[in-house]
């Protein structure tokens, strides 16, 4: 035989023995290891969205403002004072950080998809990659300033604006929360085709 001809032999028998051994690594040990990852990702979206009644509550909140002009009974350092907690506290720290997680998440979920990229197994790869819609972090971003409007609106006693500030916040979160079900939804899609991929590996 030739020479060459088994030298490039050999090569394809060292390419796929060393592709076997990471496709057993892989499908004994990734798989029921990204399975676990996926359900904890699933539970912490169903457990961190905010609540409708919440959402409504802002926005029954921003009718009476807007309706009754609270703010002019707040006195000014009161006002302030909860622009500052907004500005410091929970508020915009909270959007911070939950973006922050989210961008991790769709890190982990899109280095996750080309491990299934370099196993052949395309449709979850694909699941993966498509779990979380740009749309989810440009509505988290978008929340960033309208805290700060909102806060600076409570420092000048704008009922109107106020009002207004609270009513795109709840549609934000809204969305955000729909959103967040859509990716929860594509991961346990994922989660079922690689749970059917494990049932055929082991049994």
């Amino acid at each position: 035989m030739n020479k060459k001809l088994i030298g490039i032999l050999a090569v394809i028998i060292i390419v796929l023995g060393a592709y076997g051994s990471y496709y057993t690594y892989a499908t004994t040990y990734l798989v029921p290891k990204d399975i676990e990852l996926l359900k904890d990702e699933i539970k912490t979206i169903n457990e961190s969205g905010t609540y409708d009644e919440e959402i409504s509550s802002l926005e029954r909140q921003a009718d009476r403002i807007e309706n009754l002009s609270l703010l002019n009974s707040i006195p000014l350092s009161e006002r302030q004072k909860q622009a500052n907690d907004l500005e410091n506290g929970r508020g915009i720290q909270s959007i911070t950080n939950t973006l922050n997680e989210l961008k991790q998440n769709i890190t982990t979920t899109k280095n996750m998809a080309l491990e299934y990229d370099l196993l052949l197994m395309g449709d979850i790869a694909s699941g993966l990659k498509s779990a979380y819609s740009d749309e989810i972090v440009n509505t988290l971003n978008s929340m960033d300033p309208l805290m700060n409007k909102l806060a600076n609106d409570l420092r000048s006693g704008d009922n109107k604006a106020v009002a207004g500030d609270l009513r795109k916040l709840a549609d934000a979160l809204r969305t955000f929360n729909k959103q967040e079900q859509i990716s929860a939804n594509n991961l346990q899609d994922a989660v079922n085709k690689l749970e059917a991929k494990k049932q055929g590996i082991f049994f």
